[in-house]
């Protein structure tokens, strides 16, 4: 059970930094701007949905992954902690914008019907980072209860952004443009701190 319990924590706290759905509240603002709250809530549901489908589905393939491209775990864990690492401090430098999207993107999305997908579940929750902190924490899992540890976290984390995303103008009126600063910063600072904890079990497995 402590087990289970100290992989869960760390599971969620590592996606939860990663996903940032509170950096992104200005963007589902100006996505939404003629939705009822209604459609938000329901526009917040479908991407967390989608986010938890994406990231689940690299939870279930990625040792297949590993095999069929002949990459090995540790190696994995030090070019994962790697790319966490470089996320994390443009996070804590307030550069938000490199990980979840360029402002062309969100441009381009508002001319699609389904932003619940893109750009909300992809590339704002289950992007390049969080899909890498996914593989990466399979890759620590020794059996089925780290799987359902891990798979319990994705889905907390994902409930957690329905949450933030449903409540985007209250939580922006309430924080203001300097207190979602600092939760992103927060979230970079502990990004890093995981990162260089994947890099470190990598290296130390492979100079082994």
């Amino acid at each position: 059970m402590e087990a289970f319990t100290l992989m869960l924590i760390k599971a969620f706290i590592s996606l939860l930094a990663i996903m940032n759905p509170f950096s992104s509240v200005p963007v589902v603002m100006s996505l939404t701007t003629q939705y009822s709250k209604e459609e938000i809530r329901r526009i917040a549901f479908f991407a967390s949905f989608y986010a938890f489908l994406i990231l689940f589905f690299f939870l279930l393939s990625g040792d297949l992954l590993f095999r069929f491209m002949g990459i090995t775990i540790h190696s994995f864990k030090v070019g994962g902690g790697v790319l966490l690492f470089l996320i994390g401090i443009n996070l804590v430098q307030g550069e938000v914008h490199k990980e979840k999207g360029r402002s062309q993107d969100i441009e381009a999305a508002l001319q699609r019907e389904n932003i619940a997908l893109i750009p909300l579940a992809m590339p704002l929750l289950a992007g390049p980072g969080a899909i890498t902190t996914v593989l990466v924490l399979r890759s620590y899992g020794k059996n089925l209860v780290d799987f359902v540890a891990i798979l319990l976290a994705i889905l907390l984390a994902c409930f957690v952004a329905f949450i933030v995303y449903s409540s985007s103008s209250f939580l922006y009126r309430f924080l203001g443009r300097t207190g979602i600063n600092l939760v992103t910063r927060i979230s970079g600072i502990l990004l890093l701190a995981v990162s260089v904890q994947f890099i470190t079990d990598g290296l130390k497995s492979l100079l082994k």
